[in-house]
């Protein structure tokens, strides 16, 4: 489920009282209401940060989509908290687990302030932000989890989707071309090390992923998370040096190569992260991949209508000053209908 950006900008506080006069020079900092559920508000500070963080970790998105996506995230967390104390559970009961989460991360990073600068990269300012965004991702796995029948719910035992059947799964393969049929794939990294004052020499850290990317020793999404940012691509565009063209075109998944630079405080490493050729699959080759794929369909299907139940269920504020937005929600939760309920502020 994910909002269109419906003519979404900075939504600017408006004067309650209508005054002729002038708009009240107070109302600047008045931090907007969008959109109220139940007694939960979502701000526009909040869609902001959230924003904000996804313009951090993906520069390569527009801020009209990060704020279409921070807005349906926003929404999308208020109601998994809705979902989550109706399905009876004790949400303090997370805070040992959102702890030792963060302890094991630390762990593995060998430092807290690794830690920090890895968080930061994705645009958390400190581990309270970060705490703050992994408690809302354990309340929404624990709500799928429950709706589709992997986790017990204290007040109705077990959920359970149904296994897809055999026609259901030689249906879709007859129906479905992306069964029978996948594409071409490719897909390279652009690894940025940027020099850093607190970080180790930037020259080091790059020659140590190369090193360790060509020798086995370390992953892809361990390369990629080493780099101070990452830009992927899946085309050769033309105009790009012949060698790195060449290296695009031949090397294995895995393979990563340091592209010259004349900047002394940048070094880029390019890293092949798929290459797959197309090819045609039998039945027999399709039907598990088939089986899990409309297993995982079932599973976003009882989760969106556990959302939309929800939706449906509350009352419900909708900010008039973004155009098409009420539409928009409603659409994307309300199954297409008009529920909106009068909520007085």
């Amino acid at each position: 489920m994910f909002l269109c950006a419906v003519g979404i900008g900075s939504v600017q506080a408006q004067d309650p009282f209508g005054d002729e006069t002038g708009p009240d020079p107070f109302a600047a900092s008045v931090d907007q209401a969008l959109v109220i559920i139940n007694d939960q508000i979502l701000t526009e500070s909040q869609v902001g940060e959230i924003a904000a963080r996804t313009l951090l970790a993906n520069p390569n998105v527009s801020e009209q989509e990060a704020w279409a996506y921070a807005l349906n995230q926003g929404i999308r967390r208020i109601l998994y908290q809705e979902s989550f104390m109706r399905l009876g559970l004790d949400e303090s009961l997370l805070d040992p687990q959102v702890g030792a989460r963060i302890d094991a991360l630390i762990l593995e990073d060998g430092s807290r302030q690794r830690f920090l600068q890895r968080i930061g990269r994705d645009g958390y300012s400190s581990i309270a932000d970060f705490r703050i965004a992994l408690r809302h991702t354990f309340i929404e796995q624990t709500v799928a989890g429950i709706v589709s029948g992997g986790i017990d719910t204290p007040q109705q035992g077990k959920r359970k989707i149904a296994e897809p059947t055999p026609g259901e799964i030689r249906e879709a393969y007859q129906s479905n071309e992306k069964y029978r049929e996948s594409p071409e794939v490719f897909t390279w990294a652009s690894l940025r090390f940027v020099k850093d004052p607190s970080l180790a020499p930037h020259t080091e850290r790059a020659a140590e992923t190369l090193r360790m990317v060509n020798s086995d020793q370390m992953t892809i999404p361990s390369a990629l998370a080493k780099a101070d940012r990452v830009t992927e691509s899946n085309e050769i565009r033309p105009g790009i040096a012949k060698d790195l063209a060449d290296f695009l075109k031949t090397a294995e998944v895995g393979s990563c190569m340091e592209l010259p630079s004349s900047n002394p405080n940048l070094v880029q490493l390019i890293l092949i992260k798929e290459r797959t050729l197309a090819r045609t699959y039998s039945f027999e080759e399709a039907q598990l991949f088939i089986a899990e794929d409309l297993k995982r369909i079932a599973v976003d299907k009882a989760v969106r209508a556990e959302l939309s139940a929800v939706w449906q269920s509350s009352y419900i504020w909708i900010t008039p000053l973004i155009p098409g937005l009420e539409d928009s929600l409603n659409e994307v939760f309300g199954a297409g209908k008009s529920s909106q309920k009068s909520y007085e502020l």
